[in-house]
């Protein structure tokens, strides 16, 4: 029996499986996330399509992804999610590579959230034009789909969580915020440059 919301899936029989299952339960999409295995995912593309089922993927929260988008295209996956979620694919290059530096699980926590910090700082000058012209390219020559839930961010900004410190609540707001603005940047060059683009809501409500 599936849980409600997430499955853990940690090799390619566990792929096999919930692909056989949710082909078995009438689904229509399967929707990936966070931390994977490039081979697992690799392999849970193949049996989706042998299913007939899409895959979209979400690499998670903006930076130290498992899987960028740019390696998640060269691995089949044809739909990504969420605006920010492109963000460490496009980084310039010194910046990249302090990022790659940081992505090992023995990385010091404390220099990985002040890099967060300094990339927040930054906002569009983090980002190289070259990078994400290239990127934007690829996702257009392989008929990529790109959702960037941009209402999620305004809702979020709006409805913080509920453990969320007083302490915490500007920094929390000043992150959503940047995330709000790159995401409606990447979606304006995402639609200047033709790719395809969709809308969505991420499951929250809408306040229009």
């Amino acid at each position: 029996v599936l849980p409600r919301f997430t499955v853990a899936i940690d090799s390619k029989e566990d792929a096999e499986n919930i692909i056989h299952e949710l082909s078995k339960g009438s689904a229509s999409l399967v929707k990936t996330f966070s931390k994977f295995d490039a081979e697992v995912l690799r392999h849970l593309l193949n049996k989706a399509r042998e299913h007939g089922l899409p895959v979209t993927y979400d690499p998670g929260k903006p930076l130290f992804h498992s899987i960028t988008i740019d390696r998640g295209i060269d691995l089949g996956v044809r739909c990504f999610e969420h605006g920010p979620a492109l963000w460490d694919a496009v980084l310039e290059d010194d910046l990249r590579s302090e990022h790659d530096d940081l992505l090992n699980e023995q990385a010091d926590p404390k220099s990985r959230v002040a890099f967060m910090e300094k990339i927040f700082s930054l906002g569009f000058k983090s980002i190289s034009p070259k990078k994400l012209e290239k990127l934007m390219d690829k996702m257009t020559q392989n008929s990529v789909y790109f959702c960037p839930t941009l209402h999620a961010f305004k809702y979020i900004a709006n409805h913080p969580p509920e453990d969320i410190g007083k302490e915490q609540l500007g920094t929390y707001k000043r992150h959503v915020e940047v995330y709000d603005k790159i995401s409606a940047f990447f979606t304006r060059e995402m639609v200047r440059r033709g790719v395809k683009t969709l809308v969505g809501q991420d499951g929250f409500d809408a306040e229009f």
